[in-house]
Order: C-alpha cells, then structure tokens, then sequence
C-alpha cells in the first residue's frame, strides 16, 4: 500500500490493511513522513507501516509538496525494487504513479482506492484562482486516464437512495469508471461510548482530522459566539495540516472561547479523543467540489463509532448518511445560527452505529482476491 501522509493515523487506510492482513496477506504500508517526527517503521495488527523521509516538506508550500513527493515516489520504488509484489494498493491519486510504474516491471495488480477527489484540494481557500482551476484540470484528466489502467478502483462512496444525493462512485461512472464503494464503517468492537448527561456539564465540540479549510473553522467559531457564554461549548481540535497554524491563531486571539488544540495524532488517540467529545464538527467548504461530489468525512464515522453525533453539510451524500442513520444534523454552509442551533441540540444526544451495516470488509477482500 502506499499513502503519501504519515499513517500517523489515516483509519481507512489502516482498516483496509488490517482487514487484508486478518485474512493472510502480507501487508506494507508505504508512507510519507514530510515532518520527519515519526517512527521510519511500525507494526501495527500484523501490518507494517514504513515512513519514507525525504526532507523536512512543510505543509502549505504547493512547489516544495510536489517536488517532496516526486521524491517520496521514487524511495517506495527503490524500496521495493527486486521484491515479490501481487497487488500494489495506492491510496488516492497522488500515489496511483508509484502503483503503475511498479506494475510495469513486474507482475503486480493495481488496485485504486479513491478516498476523495484529490484534485480539488488545489481549489483549498482559493476556488476561483484561474490557475489553480486549470492546475486542477489537469490533475483531473491524469487521474481519470490513471483510473482507466488499474485492475480495479475502489472508493468510499456511492449512492445511498434512488432519490438521494450521489457518490464517488457515481462520479467515476460519470467519467466512464467502474468502481465498488466501500464506505468507512468499521467491524471494531468494545470502543468507549458517549455517556449521556442532562445538558448541565460543560460540553466540547471536535473537530479530528487534517485541519485544511480555514473557512470551516470561521464559520464555526462565529458560530459559538452566537451562544450564550453560560452555554457555549470548549472546542477540541486536533491534527495537522495547511490550515493548521491559522486555526491555531484564531483561538489564541479569541478570549470568549476555550479552546484545547494539539497536532498529529496516533491511530491509538484517536478513541481517547473522540470519547471525550460531544458533538463532531464535519463541515467543509463546498466551493472546491469534492463533498458536492460524494466525499465521506471518515471523522463522520468514528463519532458514530463511539456514540456522538456530527454536524454536516447539507444538500450532499453525507447529509444523506447522516440523517438515514441519525447521525445527527446537516447544516446549509455559512448558516452561522443554524449551526449553533444543531449545536446545541445535538450536545446531550448519543447515536448508535449499529443503524450502518456495510458489509466494507467482506468487499474490499473480494475486490483485492479477485485482481491477484
């Protein structure tokens, strides 16, 4: 496998090599340390995790992220150069080059894993740049024209009712892609649950996940502002990313709202953390594509996971997810007071995963089996 994050965690990608590993194939994750504050390598549930350094890469530099990963590439070749490879599995677009060249010299299947659209993070915070738009169009008709090459695409979305919003897989199909959706849910059990409590306690709202969309964050703390302080809930947000450190400076300069913020986190965090949670916050600028288009927030899942609801977008797929299984509340973006309404309601209200029966395990391994 081969991510170009650290795997410092990503759950789907960690869930999807567990559920390989359980069912006897032997499972490298290659990933990419660009802050160089990981560990190179790490065995987790019979799956090793090997973290390329190539030079300290900083988030929010577009030239020195391309060259950095152009240099990520080419150390999983020379990795792997000379070794037994069945299925090489790329997570996302940016990896599909690593998979194909692989499996030119060699004998390996590739199997794509489209978690979202990775082309439109270009659009992050600036959807009418003219150049980002046409650098976007161009990654667009790479990744489509990489696609139509694999042995099979997977993602993690598609259509969950006749009337309903589309997916990632709806999408692809759109282009001329056939892919099998797998969704984000999880077979894990004897995870911490939300405990209820009567509305009186201090409460926390989260947010757990690459911190990208500045925009999201100011929506939300207008949001809180609109709340009575007597009421108004503490913010947990964890994680890295290009909106990272401008997050950090909007609650350091702002009194009225407390605020607890750390950086990346461990796959074994992650629990603890979102336990401790009332509400998730999985709201993200539409403007860019991607959510309009099917993407899944994975963050959406492991609330349920662990009892708590998310507030969403609305008028898109994970409005559709998440008010099919009561989930909790979509939201129109940039809607400030409804947000802090859906907020509020949803802040004593524990939800149950169990509405979410995917079948993800049993799919993914068919698709891998088949292509080997």
């Amino acid at each position: 496998m081969v991510v170009t994050n650290p795997c410092a965690p990503d759950p789907r990608v960690e869930r999807h090599a567990a559920w390989l590993a359980e069912v006897g194939w032997d499972v490298t994750v290659h990933a990419f340390d660009r802050a160089m504050d990981h560990p190179e390598t790490e065995q987790r549930e019979n799956v090793l995790i090997r973290r390329h350094r190539v030079g300290l890469v900083p988030f929010g530099q577009p030239l020195r992220s391309y060259l950095g990963i152009r240099k990520f590439r080419k150390a999983v070749i020379r990795s792997i150069k000379g070794q037994r490879v069945d299925v090489m599995y790329c997570h996302d677009a940016d990896t599909l080059a690593v998979g194909l060249q692989v499996a030119r010299r060699t004998n390996a299947s590739v199997v794509f894993d489209m978690h979202d659209l990775h082309h439109t993070w270009l659009l992050m915070n600036a959807p009418s740049s003219l150049w980002r738009r046409l650098a976007s169009g161009f990654l667009k008709r790479r990744m489509l024209h990489q696609a139509r090459r694999c042995d099979a695409v997977i993602t993690s979305s598609g259509r969950l009712q006749e009337n309903g919003h589309g997916g990632l897989r709806d999408w692809l199909q759109a282009h001329g892609v056939e892919a099998v959706a797998v969704m984000n849910g999880s077979t894990s059990s004897g995870i911490p649950r939300k405990i209820e409590d009567n509305g009186q306690a201090e409460w926390t709202v989260g947010y757990m996940g690459r911190v990208r969309d500045s925009m999201a964050f100011q929506h939300l703390v207008a949001a809180l502002h609109t709340i009575p302080a007597s009421q108004r809930p503490r913010l947990r947000i964890a994680g890295d990313g290009v909106a990272a450190s401008f997050v950090r400076r909007l609650l350091e300069n702002d009194s009225d709202v407390k605020s607890t913020l750390s950086e990346a986190f461990t796959a074994q965090e992650l629990p603890a953390m979102v336990g401790s949670i009332d509400v998730m916050y999985a709201m993200y600028n539409p403007e860019r594509g991607n959510l309009l288009d099917g993407a899944l927030p994975v963050k959406v899942f492991d609330a349920a996971r662990h009892g708590v609801p998310s507030v969403v977008n609305s008028g898109c797929l994970v409005a559709d997810l998440v008010e099919r299984n009561d989930w909790g509340h979509s939201v129109p973006w940039g809607d400030v007071e409804q947000l802090a309404s859906s907020l509020l309601a949803l802040r004593t209200v524990v939800v149950s995963e169990a509405a979410h029966q995917d079948n993800a395990q049993k799919r993914l391994v068919e698709v891998v089996q088949g292509v080997a």
